[in-house]
Order: C-alpha cells, then structure tokens, then sequence
C-alpha cells in the first residue's frame, strides 16, 4: 500500500539513519525525488528470486526475512533484516538475479528507490560509496556463515544459536519471551533443519530449564548457556 508522507518527515528518517549520514542536503533531495515510501503488511512480498531488480528497498522499520527455496519447495531462511538496512543493493549492482525472496515478517515500512539514483549518488560522493561497499561485504559474510554454522555446527548448536539470534532480532518481553511467535517449521527454516530435529532439541531445552514452550511462544530462560551451546558471538 502506498502512502503519501510529507517529505520533510521522510527527510528526516533518512538523516536519522547511519547509511545516509554523509549525504549533502542536495543529495538527500535527489535521493528523495527517487523513492516511493511504502507500508505493506506480514506476508508481502518485497521482491522474489530470480527477478531482475532495477530498484533497492530502504526498510524504516519493521523486520524482512530472506529465504531460498530448493528444489523440492523446501524453504530456508538466510537472514532476517530490520530497520535501516538496504534489500536488493548487491543483485542491482552485480546485474544478478535476485538471489533470494524477501517476504514481510513483521509490518514495515519501506521505500523503493532507484537504483540508477544510489550508483549515482556512488559515483558523487566517495563515503556514501564506502558505506554501501561495506554494506554489501557484511551481507556477502553473514551468508557465508551461514553455510558454514549449517555444514560444521550441531543441530543442538544451530537451535540454541538460532534462539539466540531471534532475540537480537525480534527482541523480548518482560518475561523474557520472544516477541515473535514462530512455529516449528519457521524455527527449522532458520537453523536450516527439519522439524522433527526442532522439536525434539526444544523438548532437551526444556528438560536442561533453558527455554519455556507455551504453543508458539518461546521463553528464553537461561540466554547465557544457548549463547554457549550455540558458539553465539556477543
């Protein structure tokens, strides 16, 4: 759904955001000229595998999760992203196909930008240039450790490290439990196993008093020892 927002409102979501903090105000405007603010809701779409992307997503707020689906519809997620960070910048600027889908995880709020304005932005302004650089290289190492956390690590490990890392995502409440509810399927997506493993390594977690299981709803108990388990780097 597009909504109009003034543009001194979006103006100052962009400043506020690491990613643009070297722009000049003539730069912020072009940047402005070339974006169409967006709020869509849990399940959207942003954009899908093997689709060519001439425009990047900003996402304000709200959480995105990457997936890849094999070849027998099995459905693996490789990362989740939150607010201020860029979707799409690497398969734009390589002229790939998309290599993932980005599906809405929580509701966001995103602005589609042209990606003929952010290489042009690039070419002006050699900071803005080294930050999307980096931008890039931090997505190409997170994915790398991805593949190697699922060809080297436990299923233990991946469910305890998994745990771990949907609190620094999706955070918790008061008591400690994660504020996103997942089902089984969704947390053997993340770790890259099947359910069956998940529920069986919940049901160990439970019995070790790490975790508290109510349905949907994990309670993280003792995040220390899943931060150990899993080999999580804090």
């Amino acid at each position: 759904m597009e909504t109009r927002v003034a543009i001194n409102v979006l103006r100052d979501r962009l400043k506020k955001l690491e990613i643009f903090r070297h722009l000049s105000e003539s730069e912020t405007a072009l940047l402005l000229e070339n974006l169409h603010y967006k709020e869509l809701r849990k399940g959207n779409i942003l954009y899908r595998e093997g689709c060519y992307l001439n425009k990047v997503i900003l996402l304000f707020d709200g959480v995105v999760k990457q997936k890849k689906c094999g070849s027998k519809g099995k459905e693996l997620i490789i990362r989740f992203a939150k607010g201020g960070e860029i979707l799409g910048f690497r398969s734009f600027l390589t002229e790939e196909l998309a290599c993932a889908t980005a599906e809405v995880m929580e509701d966001v709020k995103v602005a589609y930008i042209e990606g003929s304005c952010l290489t042009q932005l690039m070419k002006s302004n050699s900071n803005f240039s080294m930050i999307m650089m980096k931008h890039v290289c931090g997505e190409l190492s997170a994915t790398q450790t991805f593949i190697l956390n699922v060809a080297q690590k436990t299923v233990r490990e991946r469910v305890a490290e998994g745990l771990v890392q949907l609190k620094e995502v999706f955070d918790v409440d008061d008591d400690c439990n994660l504020k996103i509810p997942l089902s089984r399927r969704d947390l053997a997506n993340v770790v890259g196993t099947v359910p069956e493993s998940v529920i069986r390594m919940l049901a160990d977690f439970k019995k070790e008093n790490l975790i508290e299981v109510n349905g949907r709803r994990i309670r993280l108990m003792n995040i220390q020892k899943l931060t150990r388990i899993g080999s999580v780097a804090m």
